[in-house]
């Protein structure tokens, strides 16, 4: 009889609980397609291919991060939209008059911007401020329009000067790559500067840093630097990292960054083994080279015994430009060989492997070390040799050479062996790069005229 109570009293829970699902299951399905059908939150925007900037109104109050990219620019009213913090600009140009912008961001980027553009910016605030590849005279304008930057970085950027620069009163962070400039010591006026990284700049003579209070070094593939014992002098320092520098270096440097290194105050990083790399380089340039060649024969010799030397990572080049990697070549190994190569440019190039920086890197070293005047440019994705002979600066693809050494009878007759500063192929897109001050002039007319055949080609083409 019991057992039977219990059997009722369950049925009678059961209809309960079946009755109360039945009545309220409309309201969760609702809830559930409310759920999984709602408009997300559009908190990203991204355009492209604009020519009328109006539409970016009010509805899209919310988003944080705003990226535009290959537009002409009417209007720049979407700056004061509502929580906007992340604004990235990337091929754009701009018609309008200046704007008093009048508002704080996170984050800002130009990236292949012209300086009207940037310019057209006014009273903005913002802590991290990036621009690459971009052109400007100076930084006095940039300086003016763009307040409390905490991170100023500057990638492939043409720059004529760098005054301006101490015009950023609240700047920590400075990154360099790839700036060349006549005037690079005006960094050193950046007083509340904390933290600086050089890399891929074209400099003699960075010495004047010892004269500046920061706690945070990095210098990485500068070519031509003649001593870099000033660093022992600099007390401030507790962050100190150096490779691709290794014809600056020296026992005595080595000695002070191992001491450092030992002490878990200070955090050290740099390639310990340069000293010897620069003394096999020093012996190597005496055997390659004889002083009854001309400059063109030791040019020559050098390109010739670089190519000879070098085989080129492929499994590195299909990563970086096609984003392939064998399927027997781990992922994790073949990025851990592009930081070596980068980091160990010279050491692996005299191993007999790498890719463009080592062969860019060695043929600066040896033609350096002969008396050649030759510089490493680094562009988008692409690092090649400036050599002057006989006054006159010349374009120097020792990869390319190497890549297409069969196409070819003799070096000299390879069109990337010693081309004019004006030839399309170094002008072209496909060596984008940022203009060295001691070509600016000739580098800057052939880049423009191509730019305007360019421009005359498809004007026509669509007519």
């Amino acid at each position: 009889m019991k057992k039977k109570k219990n059997i009722v009293l369950i049925i009678i829970i059961t209809c309960i609980i079946l009755g109360f699902v039945i009545n309220i299951f409309p309201y969760i399905s609702i809830f559930i397609k409310d759920l999984i059908y709602s408009e997300p939150k559009n908190d990203v925007l991204s355009f492209e291919n604009l020519s009328d900037t109006t539409f970016i109104t009010d509805e899209y109050s919310g988003a944080t991060k705003l990226t535009i990219k290959n537009s002409k620019i009417n209007d720049l009213g979407f700056m004061q939209l509502n929580g906007l913090n992340d604004i990235t600009f990337e091929n754009c140009t701009y018609t309008g008059e200046p704007v008093e912008i009048n508002q704080y961001y996170t984050n800002m980027i130009f990236n292949c911007c012209e300086a009207d553009f940037i310019n057209s910016f006014k009273n903005v605030e913002v802590n991290n401020l990036l621009f690459s590849r971009t052109e400007t005279e100076d930084l006095t304008e940039i300086a003016s329009n763009f307040k409390n930057v905490n991170f100023l970085g500057l990638h492939l950027c043409t720059i004529k000067s760098m005054n301006g620069i101490q015009d950023f009163t609240s700047l920590k962070k400075l990154a360099l790559y790839g700036i060349y400039s006549n005037d690079i010591s005006l960094i050193e006026n950046v007083t509340s500067l904390d933290t600086l990284e050089m890399r891929y700049l074209i400099a003699d003579d960075i010495s004047f840093i010892k004269n500046m209070n920061i706690s945070s070094l990095v210098l990485d593939n500068l070519h031509r630097l003649g001593n870099l014992d000033f660093i022992t002098e600099m007390n401030s320092l507790s962050k100190i990292e150096i490779f691709g520098c290794e014809m600056a270096c020296t026992e005595k440097l080595n000695s002070h960054l191992n001491e450092l290194k030992n002490n878990t105050s200070y955090e050290i990083n740099f390639d310990e083994n340069s000293v010897e790399t620069q003394r096999k380089i020093r012996n190597l340039s005496k055997e390659i080279v004889n002083n009854g060649m001309s400059d063109y024969e030791k040019v020559h010799a050098v390109v010739s015994y670089v190519c000879d030397l070098i085989s080129y990572d492929m499994s590195i080049a299909m990563y970086q430009v096609y984003g392939e990697i064998d399927e027997n070549t781990d992922k994790d190994s073949v990025k851990e060989s592009t930081s070596q190569y980068d980091k160990f440019g010279l050491e692996n190039a005299l191993n007999g492997i790498g890719m463009c920086l080592n062969y860019a890197e060695i043929t600066t070293a040896l033609l350096n070390e002969i008396g050649i005047n030759t510089y490493s440019i680094a562009g988008a994705n692409h690092i090649w040799n400036l050599v002057k002979i006989d006054d006159q600066y010349l374009w120097l693809d020792v990869t390319a050479i190497d890549g297409t050494f069969e196409a070819y009878d003799t070096i000299d007759k390879n069109p990337m062996y010693l081309a004019p500063i004006t030839d399309q192929i170094f002008i072209s897109k496909n060596y984008l790069f940022n203009i060295p001050p001691q070509i600016y002039d000739d580098a800057n007319y052939a880049f423009n005229l191509l730019k305007e055949q360019a421009k005359e080609k498809a004007e026509n083409s669509v007519l």
